[in-house]
């Protein structure tokens, strides 16, 4: 029987914030270690109204699968950074690209990609505009903040269910223990 990820609801104390459900994986053992804790930091980031890091942490999640999958091998340089060329290559591979971006969004098209595009204003500091931080003080009380950050956890859960249940790292048993394979 193959292993699997899916999503399960949360207790109703933590719905307040507007976080429905978790991902939750039949066997831990097959889900990287770096994977696995920045996911859940990323969520538990979100339910402790920490926009800015559940934004952070799920990008970095995506990136880390996107660099270490091993459909991704042929990548040209040790480590790529979240951008437009990295999703074409993921989607190219068979990665869940498509669970990352937003509706009428496309990879051909020159409009920045959203999920890409925060993650890169937050890693250089750019909140200008973005989550209502100059006008209602730190994050954790903006809500919309508390919005944009919901809708990228969102597609990095969505990207991270459909990647662990498509996987051939995943599902051939090549990650065991939290490791990837070498």
């Amino acid at each position: 029987m193959s292993t699997y990820a899916e999503f399960r609801a949360v207790k109703p104390a933590a719905v307040e914030n507007g976080l429905k459900e978790i991902v939750v994986f039949r066997d831990a053992i097959a889900v990287p270690d770096d994977v696995y804790a920045y996911g859940r930091e990323a969520g538990n980031s979100f339910c402790a109204r920490r926009y800015i890091a559940t934004i952070t942490l799920a990008s970095a999640m995506v990136e880390i699968i996107l660099n270490k999958d091993s459909r991704m091998a042929r990548l040209p340089v040790d480590w790529w950074n979240l951008n437009r060329k990295l999703l074409k290559k993921g989607r190219k591979n068979g990665l869940p690209i498509d669970r990352l971006l937003s509706e009428g969004e496309s990879l051909q098209g020159k409009k920045e990609i959203e999920f890409v595009d925060l993650r890169n204003r937050l890693a250089h500091g750019n909140l200008r505009d973005l989550m209502g931080f100059e006008h209602t003080g730190t994050t954790d009380y903006s809500g919309k903040a508390r919005k944009v950050a919901l809708d990228h956890l969102r597609k990095s859960d969505e990207f991270l269910v459909e990647w662990y249940n498509t996987s051939p790292d995943v599902q051939e048993g090549r990650i065991m223990h939290g490791r990837w394979p070498t």
